[in-house]
């Protein structure tokens, strides 16, 4: 297999002691890497911008084993808390930046990680935005279902709000997996490039079967599940669009209304009503129990106040 003048030169310049490789030939080629391990699109995106937030504030030739930690941390790290940034938007590029590193090193093109001593920020837990009960009942009343736009997007939403799926898996989602007796999503891409199978409710299951059968009415030739008029495939923007148009009109102002904000009243719903968190875990995709720890702490006192409501022995004041 012939290899591209870029690889090349990488690899000439692990061959030879006396080139130093600058960190910006070392990003490519660690990028280059992730594409052939078959990362996913969202990742290699990600690291992407992270590595060109960096290189921004760095010289251009500026050779990836003369970087030091206190190098990195005056001239980038220092610049973007200046400017405010977030310390969870800060950490993720420290992240990267060692990964970075990790790889030139595990390749011979440095001695160190420079990036390992790197001092993560504190980052302040500002919650989950998600929805009561009122407020997404009051969203989906919103959508006309007399007409196919408005059961369209109660569908999205309502999808969004029965499994938890992402606004950039649902988008990519074809008519043919959907599957209305198994009560699935059938191999939907999740965000580390692998697919998973998602579950259905019953009511969730009526509902997509009512769209489907008007999607049909309109167009055929599509495989793309949700569509416009003239059978184009949603994009996000669209949809994020649509969702806070929606949320306008309900009146909502104490919360964001997003795809992601239905994502975490999924969760938060789960948790409240006794759900397995590593049954949520799977659902959700999340790679660690991480996340779902997060949502334990953040709405686990919410449990305790339903116990007290709900408890047999505390309704029925048997002390």
């Amino acid at each position: 297999m012939m290899r591209t003048i870029r690889e090349d030169n990488v690899v000439a310049i692990r061959r030879s002691s006396k080139v130093s490789v600058t960190l910006r030939t070392l990003a490519d080629q660690y990028l280059i890497s992730l594409e052939r391990k078959q990362a996913s699109v969202f990742t290699i995106k990600h690291e992407r911008e992270c590595i060109n937030a960096i290189l921004k504030r760095l010289p251009e030739d500026i050779a990836a084993d003369s970087i030091t930690t206190e190098y990195l941390e005056k001239h980038v790290f220092d610049d973007m808390r200046a400017q405010g940034l977030k310390p969870n938007t800060i950490n993720g590029r420290i992240k990267t930046i060692r990964r970075v590193l990790s790889y030139a090193k595990e390749e011979g093109l440095v001695v160190t990680n420079a990036a390992y001593r790197l001092q993560k920020l504190i980052e302040t837990d500002m919650g989950i935005p998600s929805f009561v009960e009122d407020q997404y009942m009051k969203i989906l009343e919103q959508c006309k279902t007399t007409t196919f736009a408005g059961l369209r997007d109660k569908a999205i939403m309502a999808l969004m709000l029965d499994n938890g799926i992402r606004l950039r898996e649902l988008v990519d989602l074809d008519v043919d997996q959907v599957d209305l007796y198994g009560k699935l999503l059938k191999n939907v891409d999740g965000k580390t490039n692998t697919t998973e199978d998602l579950p259905l409710s019953e009511p969730m299951v009526r509902l997509l079967a009512t769209y489907i059968k008007e999607r049909g009415r309109y167009l055929t030739a599509s495989p793309a599940l949700f569509v416009t008029l003239d059978g184009k495939r949603l994009n996000r923007s669209t949809i994020q669009h649509a969702i806070s148009d929606y949320g306008k009109r309900a009146g909502i102002t104490n919360v964001r209304v997003s795809a992601h904000t239905f994502r975490h009243t999924f969760a938060r719903m789960w948790i409240l009503n006794g759900g397995d968190p590593f049954t949520l875990r799977r659902i959700m995709r999340h790679r660690t129990m991480d996340m779902v720890n997060k949502y334990i702490r953040l709405w686990g006192h919410e449990v305790v106040e339903r116990h007290e409501t709900f408890s047999p022995f505390a309704r029925h004041k048997l002390l």
